[in-house]
């Protein structure tokens, strides 16, 4: 036994000194070696040999250095000891590390033990290194750590047996290069390095030197030139170092670069009060007595490079395309916004005055409004900022449910508050209960400097709370978006969802109370679940935005047409004489509805746009189409035309297809409106 490990020393002693001679290492020098036991095949007695040899043929003048990592995963392990804690690296490591006079530096997971003469210099700072940032902490390669030494004297590696894929210093070549690009994004990512395609162009160059020690593959190189070598590699030609498979980190990469094109997103958010007087009466004809909270027009607009997307939310039931195109024509004229990029929807709160048609609304307030509504979205254009944006999605729970019950019989009826027959329907009778969408959607806007500036959110759930209430208010989601502005310091948007057949009345009973507290007290159980998903959502510099719109044809019920030409049903249907406003009277001349269907894109969210009170069943179904991206639907956006409803509705009956001003498009309005969305949400994927 004694003569094989005496063989095995010459041999290594051999081949060291022959590889130490061919790289020119000086007496002085730090060396750092790395060799598996296993892959080299050597027995304990062999690998014994290996470092007395290495020791011997080295001298008393170099440094040597091994890692003694402990990063292993898998089993929990006592609290690192620098003196007992063992090697993950082999019994090569292992054996090196308790040689007298050799010295262990303390980390936790990237420890390295140092023999000869600046073993203590390299060494002992490990424990408090400061200066770059690591996936283990500062520690691990700052200032005063071994690696960090060795890189600033350009330290000869020698790995033996240690293939490129399992060579230790990837984590120091990636944590250098987080260090060296902080600050252009609010998170510089770990390049994903293909170790493989590094060690083949550092051998293909001449960085790296391929040797034999006792029949083993070696590599040398110098660790600074190596490391180097790649970070210019990640700078000019990243596709060369990285995996093929498109990572997380290509997609930072495009950021980078469209922040250097100067293309950085730039986001601007405004708000204007639009109260009405209290002498213009309630959609629906009935007075108003006070206000118990203003409504609100709130804007954002986010724009990288050529590209402006605005949204306007309106504390509003709805409103008619005539006024949003007026609105888009007027930031067109002042700032060049593109049309199609304009985005004017409502929070469908009940509580506010007529703006879709109802045949009472008041020419000047909507003059008013109209003004009120562009002047936002310009003043969101001119306050425009260095941003940041994030998305993030969980689930509401506890507010929304269906109105919506089947019977056993097979009928439908819409449970409604003005309806008392709804409210106890004996549950022997009932089968089901309709669908809900519990996605609750955040984006989140932040300045360069961490400092929220405001955001969006999307959840489906009628604002129908304060029904009842003869006061101006902009029911539990006016309730949320203020609480949220408490927060986040800036304006918050609660855009509704396909709310068509949603009604609040989780938290609460049908039958109420159906007033202002009840609002307020719902608005603050949504707005805790809205600030827990805004904690939740994390920001990124990326930022691609796209628009698209398209003009679409709804036809028109024979029923609808019936119904408004009945005086005596108009009023039934109303407090007071109605008269048809220009929209409706347009409709039953053509007897369709002419309107559109929008998307704009922000990063992997697709906001649809449609143009009136959008069934759940239609939202799930893009979200089950686009699973891979988020989509969200925006009722009431650049249009009010009622129900959008879908066929099985249609043929099941209840109030949202039933005969009434808001129930006027036929069955084929799904299939129109769905094929619109499908054909935007895939026209703006292609943008990259």
């Amino acid at each position: 036994m004694q003569t094989i490990k005496e063989d095995a020393f010459r041999l290594f002693v051999a081949d060291i000194k022959h590889i130490l001679g061919v790289l020119g290492i000086l007496p002085d020098a730090v060396l750092f070696f790395h060799a598996d036991a296993e892959a080299m095949r050597l027995s304990p007695s062999q690998a014994e040999a290996l470092v007395s040899a290495l020791v011997a043929a080295v001298g008393p003048q170099v440094t040597l250095v091994m890692p003694t990592l402990t990063a292993r995963e898998g089993r929990p392990r006592p609290p690192f000891n620098p003196l007992t804690s063992p090697s993950d690296c082999g019994i090569i490591s292992e054996t090196f590390r308790q040689l007298p006079g050799a010295v262990r530096s303390h980390h936790v997971t990237y420890s390295a033990a140092a023999l000869g003469p600046q073993a203590q210099a390299l060494t002992k700072g490990h424990r408090l290194a400061t200066g770059r940032p690591s996936i283990w902490g500062e520690s691990t390669f700052g200032d005063t750590s071994p690696w960090y030494q060795m890189y600033a004297q350009d330290a000869w590696c020698l790995c033996v047996g240690v293939p490129w894929p399992e060579n230790v210093w990837k984590p120091f070549i990636q944590s250098r290069y987080v260090e060296l690009h902080q600050g252009l994004t609010k998170h510089t990512p770990y390049p994903p390095l293909d170790m493989e395609r590094v060690g083949q162009i550092l051998e293909a160059e001449g960085v790296a030197q391929r040797f034999s020690l006792g029949g083993a593959p070696a590599i040398a190189f110098r660790s600074e030139t190596a490391v180097n070598r790649v970070l210019r590699l990640l700078d000019d030609a990243p596709e060369r170092v990285l995996p093929e498979e498109r990572t997380s980190f290509h997609v930072w990469l495009q950021s980078v670069e469209r922040i250097k094109r100067g293309e950085r997103l730039q986001a601007g958010l405004a708000k204007f009060v639009i109260t009405p007087p209290l002498d213009i009466p309630r959609w629906d004809a009935r007075p108003f007595r006070g206000v118990y909270s203003d409504l609100y027009v709130r804007a954002v607009t986010l724009t990288t490079g050529s590209t402006t997307l605005a949204i306007a939310l309106c504390d509003l039931l709805g409103l008619t395309r005539r006024y949003v195109l007026k609105v888009r024509e007027i930031v067109a004229r002042r700032h060049g916004l593109v049309p199609d990029h304009v985005m004017v929807c409502c929070t469908h709160s009940h509580e506010t005055p007529d703006t879709v048609g109802a045949g009472f609304w008041d020419d000047t307030y909507m003059d008013m409004l109209v003004r009120r509504v562009a002047d936002a979205i310009s003043l969101a254009y001119s306050a425009r900022q260095p941003a940041r944006v994030g998305i993030g999605r969980g689930e509401a729970r506890g507010l929304a449910r269906s109105r919506r019950l089947k019977m056993r019989d097979g009928q439908v009826f819409t449970v409604r508050n003005g309806m008392p027959s709804t409210w106890r329907v004996d549950p022997a009778l009932i089968e089901s209960e309709g669908p809900i969408d519990p996605d609750l959607t955040i984006l989140r806007l932040e300045s360069l400097g961490g400092r929220p500036i405001g955001g969006l959110s999307n959840y489906a759930c009628h604002p129908s709370v304060a029904l009842l209430s003869p006061n101006i208010s902009g029911d539990f989601l006016g309730h949320s978006m203020a609480l949220m502005e408490k927060i986040v310091h800036g304006p918050f948007l609660c855009t509704n969802g396909a709310h068509a057949n949603i009604d609040p009345t989780g938290f609460m009973p049908v039958w109420g109370p159906r007033d202002d507290q009840m609002a307020e007290r719902l608005g603050m159980l949504f707005g805790g679940q809205l600030l827990t998903e805004w904690a939740r959502t994390d920001v990124t510099d990326q930022a691609i935005l796209g628009g698209w719109c398209r003009e679409v044809t709804l036809p028109v019920k024979d029923e609808f047409i019936r119904f408004m030409s009945s005086p005596q049903r108009l009023s039934e249907e109303f407090a007071q004489a109605q008269t048809h406003q220009p929209d409706v009277a347009e409709i039953l001349r053509d007897r369709v509805v002419h309107t559109e269907v929008q998307v704009l894109r922000i990063n992997d969210l697709f906001l649809v746009g449609m143009p009136g009170e959008v069934f759940v069943e239609v939202a799930l179904t893009l979200k089950r189409r686009y699973a891979g991206s988020r989509v969200c639907v925006l009722s009431e956006a650049n249009d009010y035309v009622g129900y959008l409803p879908t066929e099985a509705a249609m043929a099941e009956g209840g109030y949202e297809v039933g005969e009434h001003l808001f129930a006027r498009l036929a069955a084929e309005t799904e299939q129109i409106t769905l094929g619109a969305a499908c054909e935007g949400i895939e026209r703006l994927m292609a943008l990259q």
